[in-house]
C-alpha cells in the first residue's frame, strides 16, 4: 500500500494546480516544499515496513504531528476563510485525522503485543 502522504506530496509537486484547485487554495511556492515534505515521509513510511518497531516510531510520530497539523489547517481555513472545498473540508480531512490517531494507537499495540 502506497501511504496517502505519498500520494499527496506527487500530486503537490508534479500538479500543483490540480492539488491546489481541489483544496480550494490558490498555487503557491509553499506547494513544493509541502510537496516534498509529503513524499519524503511517504518513502519513509514505505520503508519502514521492512523495518523494526523502533524504526517505526518517529515515523508514526511524526506522521501523527503533522497530520494534527495539517487538519488543524484545514479547519482554519474552512471556519476562517470559509474554504469548504471537498479536499480541504470533506473526506481527505476525515481521513487525516483517522491516520492521526489510529497510527500511534496502532503502533502502541504492535509494541504490547511484541513485548
Amino acid at each position: 500500500m502506497i501511504p496517502p502522504a505519498f500520494w499527496a506530496g506527487f500530486f503537490h509537486i508534479v500538479f500543483p494546480h490540480m492539488a491546489a484547485a481541489s483544496i480550494g487554495w490558490e498555487v503557491s511556492p509553499f506547494q513544493f516544499e509541502i510537496g516534498v515534505a509529503d513524499a519524503a515521509i511517504g518513502v519513509v513510511a514505505i520503508l519502514s515496513f521492512w523495518r523494526s518497531l523502533a524504526f517505526k516510531a518517529p515515523v508514526v510520530g511524526y506522521y501523527s504531528l503533522f497530520s494534527f497539523g495539517v487538519a488543524y489547517g484545514h479547519f482554519r481555513e474552512a471556519f476562517e476563510a470559509g474554504d469548504t472545498s471537498k479536499n480541504n473540508f470533506g473526506l481527505l480531512l476525515v481521513i487525516t485525522l483517522i491516520y492521526a490517531v489510529l497510527l500511534p494507537v496502532l503502533y502502541v499495540l504492535a509494541r504490547r503485543k511484541s513485548t
